[in-house]
């Protein structure tokens, strides 16, 4: 009896597991083959097939041909806005680590930002971190799902445009 509750207690947390994976592939798209981005867009995008009209804040990685090599939801700022206009990757930082945190049990303990790409000198960067459709969540960066942000990271340049409208 002790064997198979044990299992079956595993199986249950295998296929949580398996279907957060799923559900962090079904927030993008990747469809380059080793072409570098050339310029990125986060704007305001409504799903295609979706009758509702509802938009979602989306990032599209292109080519230098404008071809799309990847899109994903994003969950851009909340508290701070998110800065719009044109922008430049100005550093990328695989390991970064936020000046925000959590010091709820006395230790500041700081946010972790993987694949971060700074966009401007006030502390905003395109990151991994959590995402969920439709939502703004960020203290004024742009949150990519996990798997695409390190996608777009390797892809991406020093000095490749960005621009953000999310009006």
């Amino acid at each position: 009896m002790y064997y198979y509750k044990r299992m079956k207690s595993l199986l249950i947390l295998l296929l949580l597991v398996c279907s957060a994976m799923a559900d962090d592939r079904n927030l993008y798209g990747w469809y380059g083959k080793g072409e570098k981005v050339a310029k990125i867009h986060i704007k305001m995008e409504t799903i295609e097939g979706d009758a509702s009209g509802k938009q979602f804040p989306a990032l599209k990685a292109f080519d230098g041909t404008g071809k799309l090599l990847g899109w994903a939801f994003v969950s851009p700022g909340k508290n701070m806005a998110t800065p719009e206009g044109g922008f430049k990757v100005l550093a990328k930082i695989q390991n970064k680590r936020s000046s925000y945190g959590d010091s709820s049990h006395g230790v500041f303990i700081p946010a972790r930002m993987p694949f971060s790409m700074m966009i401007d000198h006030n502390g905003n960067y395109i990151h991994e971190g959590p995402v969920e459709p439709g939502q703004f969540l960020s203290k004024g960066c742009v949150r990519l799902p996990q798997g695409f942000a390190e996608k777009l990271f390797n892809a991406t340049s020093v000095g490749t445009p960005i621009t953000i409208d999310l009006k």
